[in-house]
């Protein structure tokens, strides 16, 4: 996820960059066409920036030390290893090239309980612990999330977004400041309109990109394809029922409902992924979700009196089934495998 590391590169661009601000002006095409090189000399100047440092090894290094100093180290070396294998399995085995001002992949495990992950713009990844339990552990849920940073990572998101978001937030701040003072105009607003336009034609895209190219990095590597779906399932309903921190809570009852979210809703990238995974089998793979959830408080009940040991009795479930042909017969087998 990319707004996690958002401060960090504003620490550190704050103290390289210089920004002058534009003065107010009539709208007049030659104002417009000046704000207009304005904005693009400053997104050009905020890439190139975080582009370098992308590639500079103690940038890497202070990114994986801030993590740790914030959320501290996962003390369970069960998380750690599960992380060092998935990830040394991805970076080992899946297809794909990294841009000559990009570093190799590094990574680490926090003690942050929240649902997580993230890749900085130097290409190191950072893992909660709250995802790992959240997903169970489950290494095909875990690669799918990973593979998505990685994604980030390789297409280097975090420069191009980050400065995206930069220039529209600018552009926005002239159109405003060009208009006359009878205008009357509500400058929490225009911030306001200025972060939906970016989260929705900005940070939207590149997630949906990152799920695609995660799916087959995964996919690559041996992983089962169907984990993104499964993780996403998982992720829907941790923050819909059982996250305590409620700048997570996420209960979008309508998919596609609009909202003031940076990412796309979680059941549409859900839908998106199963097709993958149908597409990718050439339709020999389909899938069917399922739910069996009780209310928040029947699921804490059977928790607290131990009635099962497994998640899945009140987790979003999918049932995928593979159809094979039997010999020449033209007979399909079916079988399912529940996740």
């Amino acid at each position: 996820m990319l707004k996690k590391i958002y401060k960090f590169i504003a620490a550190i661009l704050i103290s390289a960059l210089a920004f002058t601000p534009l003065p107010a002006q009539a709208v007049d095409v030659g104002g417009a066409a000046a704000g207009a090189l304005g904005v693009l000399a400053m997104y050009k100047s905020v890439l190139n920036s975080i582009l370098d440092l992308g590639n500079n090894v103690d940038a890497q290094m202070a990114a994986r030390r801030q993590d740790i100093e914030l959320n501290g180290t996962d003390k369970n070396p069960h998380d750690v290893e599960l992380v060092d294998k998935i990830m040394t399995r991805l970076v080992n085995n899946s297809r794909y090239e990294l841009k000559v001002n990009s570093l190799p992949f590094v990574w680490g495990v926090n003690d942050s309980e929240k649902f997580n992950a993230s890749c900085y713009p130097m290409n190191y990844i950072s893992v909660n612990r709250g995802l790992i339990r959240a997903l169970n552990g489950d290494e095909n849920q875990i690669a799918s999330v990973l593979a998505h940073e990685m994604t980030h990572g390789i297409a280097q998101h975090s420069a191009k977004s980050y400065a995206k978001a930069i220039a529209q937030s600018t552009a926005a701040m002239i159109i405003g400041a060009s208009l006359p003072d009878s205008a009357n105009i509500d400058w929490n607003k225009m911030a306001a309109i200025a972060d939906y336009s970016v989260a929705k034609s900005v940070m939207i895209p590149v997630e949906h990109e990152a799920d695609a190219g995660g799916f087959y990095l995964m996919t690559d590597a041996g992983f089962n394809p169907g984990g993104g779906a499964a993780a996403m399932a998982a992720m829907d309903y941790y923050l819909r029922y059982e996250t305590r921190d409620f700048l997570e809570f996420d209960a979008h009852d309508k998919p596609n409902e609009q909202t003031m979210s940076d990412h796309p809703d979680t059941e549409v990238r859900e839908e998106k992924l199963s097709g993958m995974l149908t597409d990718y089998s050439l339709g020999h793979v389909t899938t069917k979700k399922f739910l069996n959830l009780p209310s928040p408080a029947t699921a804490r009940s059977m928790r607290r009196k131990k009635l099962t040991t497994s998640p899945e009795v009140w987790r979003g479930r999918f049932t995928i089934t593979f159809r094979r042909t039997i010999g020449n017969s033209g007979k399909a087998r079916r079988t399912s495998r529940i996740f």
